[in-house]
């Protein structure tokens, strides 16, 4: 509609005539439909590869399922990839099952099963599209960080953990955009747990909300905390800093930890 010319605007105007148009998805940011007046898209019944959005929910089918995670059709020939992180707890475990020989799994992911995802990002020159069957995401009501400067201190949102380093999780949103939860809160709150086995504490593939601490959109980084509430958040830092001296040095931690974003 942005490009379209003032006459063509008219028939949007309030009180118009009825139009057909298609819901091609949802924007939980805006809680709003996504809506498509093309006639290829009144014809089809899909959405077209250029109306997609990072952050977007759509209706889609299994198309394939394997150890790489499942691929998803949202028809006219537009598939996606959803990773084996973002398959969801009960899909990996039957999976996982379902390879070592074992029949009659429940929660098995089968071609021509109806499901809703949510789209992690687009790369349109490739046509390569990334999507998430996590649960947390696609029902999110949450704000969606599709960007860095979208991303301000105190912004609660969801993420799913894609790293677990000695400094820290990183945590990943939509669109490349990433940051990283401080190894100095994670030791105030696992304590000893955290140095020997951080893998214990958080699983890759999480889901998991958090607050924005602080973000940096010209440098792509963003700190990231587990706590909600900023008063805790700061109680935890103050006494990881004033307890024993950590196993890797803040040093090493803050070098890794900006390497990552």
């Amino acid at each position: 509609l942005a490009r379209a010319s003032a006459r063509a605007l008219g028939a949007f105007a309030p009180g118009g005539a009825p139009r057909a148009g298609r819901v091609i998805g949802y924007s939980p940011l805006e809680g709003a439909l996504l809506l498509s007046f093309k006639k290829s898209a009144l014809a089809s019944g899909g959405v077209a590869f250029g109306e997609l959005r990072a952050g977007d929910v759509h209706e889609g089918t299994i198309k394939t399922v394997g150890d790489y995670g499942a691929i998803v059709s949202l028809g006219q020939g537009i598939d996606g990839l959803v990773a084996k992180d973002h398959l969801g707890t009960a899909a990996r475990r039957a999976l996982d099952k379902r390879r070592a020989g074992a029949k009659g799994v429940k929660g098995t992911l089968t071609p021509g099963d109806a499901v809703t995802v949510c789209v992690l990002s687009v790369d349109a020159p490739s046509r390569k599209l990334s999507l998430s069957l996590l649960r947390e995401l696609v029902r999110s009501t949450l704000p969606r960080v599709t960007r860095y400067d979208e991303a301000s201190p105190g912004l609660v949102t969801h993420g799913v953990v894609t790293g677990v380093r000695p400094f820290g999780c990183v945590v990943s949103f939509y669109a490349g955009v990433r940051g990283v939860v401080r190894a100095a809160e994670l030791r105030a709150t696992h304590g000893d747990v955290w140095d020997d086995t951080p893998k214990a504490c958080y699983a890759l593939g999480q889901a998991v909300r958090v607050r924005v601490v602080s973000v940096e959109p010209a440098k792509a980084r963003m700190c990231l905390s587990f706590s909600l509430d900023p008063a805790k958040a700061a109680a935890a830092a103050k006494a990881a800093a004033l307890g024993a001296a950590p196993r890797a040095g803040p040093a090493d931690d803050d070098a890794d930890a900006d390497a990552v974003g």
